[in-house]
């Protein structure tokens, strides 16, 4: 495999999946007067990234073993590197075993830190990667798949984050992470969307169960559940009343969303609408993870 095949197998594009939890557990942490380890972020960073990617992999050699993936459903090499342009799926295994091994390291520190927990989760979030993408019922091709998605790296990864940095767990960092689990099933969901040709001999997916003009609304109304619970985060407290700046990012989110329709939602056209929608919520975790920023910075420079 060529360097380009490796990296469009990782697919780069959904890491936003799991930075954005760890990042909003990181900045919460520290809002909460928490100390700043570099290292335990990198480690923990790392570790999401590679189990994502992980994830993709065995997502991308699942789908062509299984028969989803043909000439007749990838239309480029970023469908499917092993059907657009003729890698060898023994290679795609590979790489899998490779990723796998690499992503032990950051656990493997990660437990030195925090102890055998650590390890423990991080064997779930393995066995969650997989169930998700391959064996004989992919959890990835029945209704809750996109809502698994989402659970799996807001909750999971938020929570095991936080454990990570305080040694603990509590209710307000699983409450924090909604606007995540949110974002993510978007993304997953967005994609079934635009799969929905190419699922219905295979999969029943969210998106089919809803229909086409249903699965569009339910997107908007996760996008808007995410405002909800940020402001409500505000509400009770857990967050700086500044963050309600955050919500005038509605609009310019909203006009983006308008763009996904009955009518334009199709494999040929899904990475254009994956940068609409996911993009909807890259703005909104770059304005979240600025305001913040300042505020923990406002506090480290004006304590008390």
């Amino acid at each position: 495999m060529t360097k380009k095949q490796i990296i469009t197998i990782l697919a780069p594009y959904s890491w936003s999946a799991a930075i954005v939890p760890v990042t909003i557990t990181t900045l919460f942490y520290l809002y909460q007067g928490g100390s700043f380890r570099l290292d335990l972020i990198v480690a923990i960073l790392l570790a999401a990234v590679l189990g994502q990617s992980f994830t993709n992999i065995v997502n991308c050699y699942s789908d062509f073993m299984s028969g989803l993936d043909t000439e007749d459903t990838i239309f480029d090499s970023a469908g499917s590197v092993i059907v657009g342009e003729g890698v060898d799926p023994k290679d795609v295994k590979k790489l899998m075993g490779y990723v796998f091994i690499i992503s032990i390291i950051p656990i493997l520190y990660l437990t030195y830190i925090r102890g055998p927990l650590v390890l423990i989760f991080g064997g779930i979030g393995v066995i969650s990667g997989l169930i998700y993408s391959a064996g004989p019922l992919p959890i990835s091709t029945t209704p809750i798949g996109e809502i698994y998605s989402g659970v799996v790296d807001g909750f999971f990864i938020s929570g095991l984050s936080y454990f990570i940095y305080s040694g603990g767990l509590s209710w307000e960092i699983f409450f924090i992470a909604i606007p995540a689990v949110l974002w993510v099933t978007t993304m997953t969901f967005t994609n079934s969307i635009c799969d929905m040709e190419k699922d219905s001999s295979h999969r029943l997916t969210l998106a089919l169960l809803l229909g086409k003009e249903r699965s569009i609304l339910a997107l908007k109304l996760f996008y808007l559940g995410m405002f909800s619970f940020l402001i409500g985060a505000v509400a009770i407290g857990l967050l700086p009343v500044s963050m309600l700046l955050l919500t005038l990012t509605l609009p310019v989110i909203w006009r983006r969303l308008t763009g996904i329709t009955t009518e334009n939602t199709t494999m040929r056209n899904k990475f254009p609408l994956m940068g609409l929608s996911c993009g909807s919520g890259i703005i909104f975790f770059k304005v979240y993870t600025l305001i913040m920023a300042g505020e923990i910075i406002w506090r480290g420079v004006m304590p008390g």
